[in-house]
């Protein structure tokens, strides 16, 4: 039979290892300024491509 000590113990081991909705709902936030990093990221890169393809056609031009 569980005694009223065991019943603490389970309910103090439930909080530290089952996560809450709070703790979700800060991995949501992080994932999502993570997600607008990595779309920032990847327009700039979508920019500099183009640049590179205007520069080497102009060169294409001149020579």
């Amino acid at each position: 039979m569980l005694t009223p000590n065991d019943i603490k113990r389970i309910i103090e081991a439930e909080k530290e290892v089952f996560p809450t909705k709070d703790d979700f709902e800060d991995l949501r936030q992080d994932f999502s300024s993570l997600k607008t990093a990595v779309d920032n990221y990847s327009k700039s890169t979508s920019d500099l491509k183009s640049e590179v393809s205007i520069l080497n056609h102009r060169v294409t031009e001149l020579e």
